[in-house]
C-alpha cells in the first residue's frame, strides 16, 4: 500500500500513544492493524508526544486523532458506549444531509430568487 507522508507520521503518533496506554489496550486491537501501523509508520519522524502529559495536552495530528477515534470506537469502548457514539454520528450525518438538501435542492436550483 502507498501511504502519504502525513499518514505515515500519524501511524507513528498512534503507535506511541498505544505504547503509552499499555498492554491492556494494545491487546484489544487486531494484530493486522497493529502490524500495519508498525510496518508503515515513518520511523524517522520525531513526534511531540510526551510521556506523563495528559492526552488532551498532547500535540498530535488530525490524522492521528481520526485513527485513534476509530480504534477507540471499534476496539476500546464498551458496547453501550459504542452504540451511543454511532447513534450520535447518525444524527449528525442526518442533520448534515438535510442542510445539503435545503441548500442544493434540485427543485429550487433553477427558480428565480424572489426579491
Amino acid at each position: 500500500m502507498n501511504f502519504s507522508i502525513e499518514e505515515r507520521e500519524a501511524f507513528k503518533e498512534v503507535n506511541e500513544i498505544i505504547d503509552l496506554m499499555g498492554q491492556e489496550y494494545r491487546n484489544k486491537i487486531p494484530n493486522k492493524l497493529l502490524e500495519l501501523l508498525q510496518k508503515e509508520q515513518d520511523r524517522e519522524y520525531q513526534t511531540k508526544i510526551k510521556k506523563g502529559l495528559p492526552f488532551e495536552k498532547q500535540i498530535i495530528s488530525r490524522t492521528a486523532l481520526v485513527l485513534l477515534n476509530y480504534i477507540n470506537t471499534n476496539y476500546w469502548l464498551e458496547e453501550e458506549k459504542k452504540k451511543e457514539i454511532r447513534d450520535s454520528y447518525l444524527v449528525n450525518e442526518e442533520k448534515y444531509q438535510n442542510e445539503l438538501r435545503k441548500k442544493y435542492n434540485p427543485n429550487d436550483l433553477f427558480k428565480k430568487k424572489q426579491q
